[in-house]
């Protein structure tokens, strides 16, 4: 009995710790960005996550944002964008516009999980105020759509 009371007690902890983390964090700005995929379905949010198989691609265009989600520009040859596991995913830029690059699967048939790492200067001056943003990537099996045979040679009984 005391065990499950002691477990609860740090249940109630954690919460109480991560509701507090919550509160606080609402006051610290945050880099918001819209991301269009395939310019049919777009994200608002903090946090993306794109799933596809090992052999598709993704479109993605960035758009920043101020804090009030209004458009915002950052400084013209600043955006970064980078694949954290080249083994899963490859990251393609548009060379005409910096906004705009495609996720590319391995191909190889590996499946995992990685990320892709965004960074841009915001200060359009002489500063630096880098924000930075990262789209989660799923890269999964693709599915069965039939069989393949091998087949052995004829032997007697």
């Amino acid at each position: 009995m005391s065990a499950a009371i002691f477990i609860l007690f740090l249940l109630g902890v954690l919460a109480f710790g991560i509701l507090h983390h919550l509160r606080q964090s609402k006051d610290k700005p945050r880099f918001r960005y819209i991301i269009a995929l395939s310019k049919k379905i777009k994200f608002i949010g903090d946090n993306i996550m794109i799933s596809m198989s090992y052999s598709q691609k993704v479109s993605v265009e960035l758009a920043p944002q101020d804090s009030n989600g209004n458009p915002a520009t950052v400084e013209p040859g600043s955006v970064q964008v980078v694949s954290a596991n080249q083994g899963l995913c490859t990251v393609v830029r548009d060379p005409n516009n910096e906004l705009l690059f495609e996720v590319l699967g391995n191909n190889t048939g590996v499946v995992g999980t990685t990320q892709v790492d965004i960074s841009a200067d915001a200060d359009l001056g002489q500063g630096v105020v880098t924000i930075t943003g990262f789209i989660g990537v799923e890269i999964t099996p693709k599915q069965a759509v039939g069989f393949g045979f091998n087949i052995g040679e004829p032997i007697e009984q």
